[in-house]
C-alpha cells in the first residue's frame, strides 16, 4: 500500500516535470498556505532537470569532468531561466540559481510576483522551503583514554599503519557540508585550503548557505556566527567534529584525522543544526564550482575530491518526494562531475528499512553505517533496504567507526560524539588518503568506491531485512563491511603507473605470522635500522640487520598487533605481525 502511494506521488512529480510549456506551473500547497499567513514566501522554482549520468565519459580526468559538467549544466539553463531571473531582478527579490538541480532559490517573494512566476513557460513547479532538523547525533561523556597518537577508529581501520607508511592525504581536498567549521581550531587550521603562512584567503574555500535564522532554532538567541558570513564559523560544533575526523591532528605525534595532510574547504548548510530545502540545494551546488565569498566567478577547478554529508531531511518534517528528486539530481550530477559524495546512513536503527532519509537513501551517494569499538554494528545505525522511495535498493554501502569518536569541537576543545555522522567522515577521509596516494584516481568515483567496498572487512549479523540476509555480503546492516584503509590504499596504488612511492615505501612479508617466539624479517640494506611499534605508536624494540634475513626475539612482547619499520638511507619499508601467547 505504501509503495502504491509513493508510486502515485512519483507520477505526480514526473507529470509536472514534463507538462506542456503553455501549462501553469504546479505550486505546492504549503507555498499557498504560507502566503495565507504571511505576505511573502521563500520557495524553489523548478525547471526541467538535466541528468549528466550518460553525458560524461568516466575515463575523463576530474578536471575535465568538472568543467564539462559545469558547462553542460550552465548551457542547459540558458534560455529557460532568463525570464524568471529578469522578473526577480526587476522586483528586487533575492535569488540564487542552482545549476546541479536546475532550480532557483527565491527569498521573500510576494504573492503577485509568485503568480507571475507560476505563469512563465519554463517554470515546472514552485516548491515550499521546508525546515529540517539536520541530524540526531549525541555527545558522549566518555572520559579521555590512554591513546598515545591515534584514535581507536584509525587503529581499527588500520589507518595508522598507512599513515606510518607516509600516505596521509597530501594533495587531496575534502569538502565539509555541515553546521559550519571553526577554521581557527588548532586541529584543522593548518589544513584549511584558505590558510597559508599566517594569511587567510576565503574565496573558493568557504560558502555560507544560511541567509536567515531557522524557525526551528532558539528564537530568543541570535546565531553566534551570524548569517551570510564571509569567514568559516561553526554555530553548533557538529561540523568541526566531522572535519577533525577527516583531517585533524592535535600535534605532530597525535592524530585524530584519517588524512591529516589533506586540505579542506566547506559550506554551512545548517543553522544551529537546522537546515531547509534552499540551504541544502545551495550548499551542494557550490561544491561543483566553488565561488568567491560574494558567490561569483565559479571555478570547477576548485572542486573537492570528496564531500562529507552528515545531515539528513526527514519525511515527517516535509522532506517529500519532490525534495528527494531535487537532491537526487544534485548528488548524481556531482558524482558525474568527479566528486565522491559520502552520506551518513542515519541514526534510526536497529530496525530494518530505517534508511529513509535524503541523502542517505540515494543511489548515487556512498552511504555509511556506524560500527563500535568491538567491530559490530552500532545499535542506532540505520539499516536497509531503502523502501521509502519504493526502490528497495541495498544500503548502506559501507560501514566505519561511529561510536565514541574523539575529535575537535568548539572553543578549541575536543570531545567524543557518536552517530553515523561520525562514521561518514572516516570514509571521506579514506577517499582523501587514496587520492593522495594515487592522484590518478582523482575523479574516478566508481573506481574509488569499488576499491573501498572490495577491501572492506566483511561483517555480518543474524538480522534479515526485507528478505535479505544479514549473513550475506553485502548485507543491509554493514553493506560490504567495515572499511580497511591499509588494504584500500594498497589497492589504490595498483592503479598508479610510475609512482616512485610504491618502490620507496614497500610492505614486507614477516614470518612466521602470527608469531610466538621469534620473527624473521627480510633485510637487504645493512645500514638500515629495524624498529617495532605497538598500535599506540610506542617504540617497543629495535635491532640492527643481520644480513638478508634478520631474526628477532619477540617472546617478551605482549599479545597484539605490531608494526615494523625498516629505515634505510633512501627507503622506508614496513611490515605488520601478530604476536600470540
Amino acid at each position: 500500500m505504501k509503495n502504491l502511494f509513493l508510486l502515485c506521488l512519483l507520477t505526480v512529480v514526473f507529470a509536472f516535470i514534463h507538462i506542456p510549456l503553455h501549462a501553469q506551473a504546479f505550486v505546492e500547497q504549503a507555498v499557498n498556505q504560507t502566503l495565507e499567513k504571511d505576505s511573502k514566501v521563500s520557495c524553489v522554482l523548478v525547471f526541467q532537470p538535466l541528468s549528466l549520468k550518460d553525458k560524461i565519459d568516466s575515463r575523463l580526468t576530474k578536471s575535465e569532468k568538472g568543467h564539462l559538467a559545469f558547462n553542460l549544466l550552465s548551457q542547459h539553463l540558458k534560455g529557460i531561466t532568463d525570464h524568471s531571473i529578469q522578473l526577480l531582478q526587476s522586483s528586487h527579490i533575492k535569488y540564487r540559481v542552482n545549476i546541479l538541480s536546475s532550480t532557483i532559490n527565491v527569498y521573500d517573494c510576494p504573492a503577485d510576483v509568485l503568480h507571475q512566476l507560476q505563469n512563465l513557460v519554463h517554470v515546472r513547479a514552485i516548491l515550499a522551503n521546508y525546515n529540517f532538523r539536520g541530524f540526531k547525533d549525541e555527545a558522549d561523556a566518555t572520559p579521555p583514554n590512554s591513546r598515545v597518537d591515534y584514535t581507536w577508529g584509525l587503529i581499527m581501520t588500520e589507518t595508522n599503519l598507512i599513515q606510518e607508511m607516509g600516505y596521509q592525504g597530501e594533495g587531496a581536498v575534502v569538502g565539509g557540508n555541515d553546521t559550519g567549521f571553526d577554521w581557527t581550531h588548532p586541529a584543522i587550521m593548518s589544513k584549511y585550503r584558505g590558510y597559508s603562512s599566517g594569511v587567510a584567503y576565503h574565496n573558493y574555500n568557504w560558502h555560507d548557505a544560511i541567509h536567515e535564522v531557522s524557525p526551528l532554532s532558539n528564537q530568543n538567541e541570535d546565531n553566534p556566527c551570524g548569517i551570510d558570513i564571509k569567514v568559516p564559523c561553526d554555530d553548533h560544533s557538529h561540523g568541526t567534529h566531522t572535519m577533525g575526523t577527516m583531517v585533524g591532528s592535535i600535534s605532530d605525534s597525535i592524530t585524530i584525522g584519517m588524512a591529516p595532510k589533506a586540505k579542506w574547504i566547506a559550506t554551512r548548510n545548517m543553522e544551529r543544526g537546522n537546515g531547509n530545502l534552499l540551504s541544502y540545494l545551495e550548499a551542494l551546488d557550490w561544491f561543483l564550482a566553488p565561488t568567491d565569498t560574494n558567490d561569483l566567478n565559479p571555478d570547477p577547478e576548485k572542486a573537492p575530491d570528496v564531500i562529507n554529508n552528515s545531515w539528513y531531511c526527514s519525511e515527517e518534517e516535509g522532506c517529500n518526494i519532490d525534495n528527494w528528486n531535487l537532491m537526487q539530481i544534485s548528488v548524481a550530477n556531482l558524482k558525474a562531475g568527479g566528486v565522491v559524495v559520502v552520506a551518513s546512513a542515519g541514526n534510526s536503527g536497529p530496525s530494518c528499512e530505517t534508511i529513509a532519509f535524503v541523502p542517505g537513501m540515494l543511489e548515487e551517494a556512498f552511504v555509511v553505517g556506524a560500527t563500535n569499538q568491538v567491530d559490530t554494528i552500532a545499535g542506532f545505525s540505520s539499516r536497509g533496504v531503502v523502501s521509502a522511495d519504493g526502490s528497495n535498493r541495498l544500503k548502506p554501502d559501507i560501514s566505519a567507526p561511529g561510536v565514541g569518536v574523539y575529535s575537535s569541537v568548539l572553543n578549541h576543545q575536543y570531545s567524543y560524539y557518536s552517530g553515523t555522522s561520525m562514521a561518514g567522515p572516516h570514509v571521506a577521509g579514506l577517499v582523501a588518503l587514496m587520492v593522495g596516494a594515487n592522484p590518478g584516481l582523482r575523479g574516478q568515483v566508481d573506481t574509488i568506491q569499488e576499491i573501498i567496498k572490495r577491501t572492506a572487512e566483511p561483517l555480518t549479523l543474524n538480522q534479515d531485512c526485507s528478505g535479505l540476509s544479514g549473513m550475506d555480503v553485502p548485507n543491509p546492516i554493514y553493506g560490504y563491511g567495515r572499511i580497511n584503509a591499509l588494504r584500500a590504499v594498497q589497492e589504490a596504488l595498483k592503479y598508479t603507473s610510475g609512482n616512485k612511492s610504491v618502490t620507496t615505501r614497500q610492505l614486507i612479508d614477516i614470518f612466521p605470522n602470527p608469531a610466538r617466539q621469534e620473527i624473521i624479517v627480510p633485510t637487504k640494506d645493512l645500514n638500515s635500522n629495524i624498529e617495532i611499534y605497538d598500535l599506540q605508536g610506542k617504540a617497543v624494540m629495535n635491532a640492527p640487520p643481520q644480513g638478508e634475513y634478520t631474526k628477532i626475539d619477540v617472546s617478551r612482547l605482549h599479545q597484539g598487533v605490531y608494526l615494523i619499520k625498516i629505515r634505510g638511507n633512501s627507503t622506508m619499508t614496513y611490515g605488520k605481525f601478530l604476536k600470540v601467547e
